[in-house]
C-alpha cells in the first residue's frame, strides 16, 4: 500500500530548540527543505519524513555539529507522541514497554517498525524507518531513533544503561559522540536496519523513572500518520495552509514520487490534487468554525485565504452557506 512517509512535527522541536539556543539561522533552511514555516512557532501536525531529517542532517553539517540526530534525542521522550508516552507509563515491565513501542510505531512515523528477533540467551530489539540507508537524512533519522529507544529502556534500567551490543543503520562512519554515549558497547554499522542486543533477563525489569506526560488528547500534535494515500497527502499539506499551499510539484517531491505518479495515484483514488487541496481547506475551516471564539478573519488566514471575502465565497461554493450560517449549523444553532 503506497502512502506518504510522514513524521510527527514534534520530532523536530528539540532540534529547533537546540539551534535557537545556538543562535543558528534556521528559517532559510526550513524553506529550502520545503518544511512548513509554522514549525518555527512550535507548530504540530505531521511533516514529510524525508524533508525533516534531511534538514536535521544538513543544518548539523552546516553548524559543525557531529551526530546531531544522536545529541538532541530527548531523554524525557518529548519526541514521542503523548499517546505512546501514556502507554509506556502504564507498563510494569520493560518487555511490555517494548511491546507497546512495536504496536504503536506507525503512529509516530509512517513505515516505522520495531520487532524482536530471538536468540537463546538474548533478544534483538530491531527497528527500521521510512528512509533507506544512504538516502538524505537517513543517518540522522537512524541515530535519533536509536537514541530515543535507549532513553525508553533507561526508564526501566536507569540513566546509565547501555546495550551490550548495538547495530546502527548508517552509511556514514560512527562518530565519536555516539561511541562515547554507548561507552563499552560493541557498536557496528548495519546495512538495512538497526538493533539493540538485550539480555533476556532484563525484560522483566520494572520501571525506575517516570516522565511527565501531556494529558490533552485529540490535538494536532497527537494525530497519527494515515495508512491511506489520499489522507496522508492531506496530512502533509495541512500545515502549509496558513502561508501558501504547496504546489503539486512540491508535494510530489516531499512524498518521494514524480508528479505523474502522484497524479495517477490520485486519479485511481477518484480525486485530483485540486480537489484534495479544497477538501483540506474545508476540513480546516470546519474545525475552526466549531470554535466560537475564533474570528472569521483569523479562520480565513489559517485556511490560506488573503481576505475574508475570498474565504466567504469558498465556503459558499463548498457548502451552499456563508461562513456564519455554516458555523451556526456546525454549532447546532439551527435547531
Amino acid at each position: 500500500m503506497r502512502r506518504v512517509p510522514l513524521s510527527r512535527a514534534a520530532q523536530l522541536h528539540p532540534f529547533l530548540r537546540a539551534l535557537d539556543h545556538l543562535g543558528a539561522p534556521t528559517e532559510g533552511l526550513i524553506e529550502q527543505h520545503k518544511l512548513p514555516p509554522r514549525l518555527l512557532e512550535g507548530g504540530g501536525g505531521l511533516v514529510s519524513t524525508r524533508a525533516a531529517f534531511s534538514f536535521v542532517e544538513d543544518i548539523g553539517r552546516r553548524q559543525g555539529i557531529d551526530d546531531f540526530g544522536w545529541r538532541v534525542a530527548d531523554p524525557q521522550l518529548a519526541q514521542m507522541s503523548p499517546r505512546l508516552r501514556r502507554a509506556l507509563m502504564r507498563c510494569h515491565t520493560l518487555l511490555s514497554a517494548l511491546e507497546q513501542i512495536c504496536a504503536r510505531a506507525s503512529g509516530e512515523s509512517s513505515n516505522l517498525a520495531f520487532w524482536f528477533e530471538e536468540q537463546q540467551d538474548a533478544v534483538f530489539f530491531c527497528h527500521r524507518g521510512s528512509l533507506e540507508v544512504g538516502a538524505p537524512g537517513a543517518d540522522a533519522a537512524s541515530l535519533t531513533r536509536t537514541a530515543i529507544v535507549i532513553s525508553a529502556i533507561r526508564l526501566f534500567m536507569g540513566p546509565d544503561w547501555v546495550p551490550v551490543e548495538c547495530g546502527l543503520a548508517l552509511e556514514g562512519e560512527i562518530g565519536p559522540v555516539v561511541r562515547e554515549g554507548l561507552r563499552d558497547a560493541r557498536v557496528r554499522r548495519t546495512p538495512v536496519h538497526g538493533w539493540l542486543r538485550l539480555p533476556r533477563s532484563i525484560l522483566a525489569h520494572p520501571p525506575q523513572t517516570r516522565v511527565p506526560v501531556q494529558t490533552r488528547t485529540g490535538t494536532e500534535a497527537d494525530k497519527e500518520p494515515s495508512l491511506d494515500l489520499v489522507d496522508s497527502l492531506a496530512q502533509l499539506v495541512r500545515p502549509y495552509l496558513s502561508r501558501k499551499p504547496p504546489t503539486i510539484e512540491a508535494v510530489a517531491d516531499l512524498a518521494g514520487m514524480s508528479v505523474r505518479t502522484l497524479q495517477r495515484d490520485l486519479a485511481a483514488a477518484g480525486t485530483s490534487y485540486r480537489d484534495l487541496l479544497l477538501g483540506v481547506k474545508l476540513d480546516s475551516a470546519r474545525e475552526l468554525l466549531r470554535q466560537p471564539e475564533v474570528k472569521m478573519l483569523e479562520i480565513a488566514g489559517e485556511t490560506g485565504f488573503n481576505d475574508q471575502a475570498h474565504f466567504s465565497r469558498f465556503v459558499k461554493a463548498m457548502t451552499g452557506m456563508n461562513p456564519r450560517e455554516y458555523r451556526s449549523t456546525l454549532l447546532g444553532d439551527h435547531l
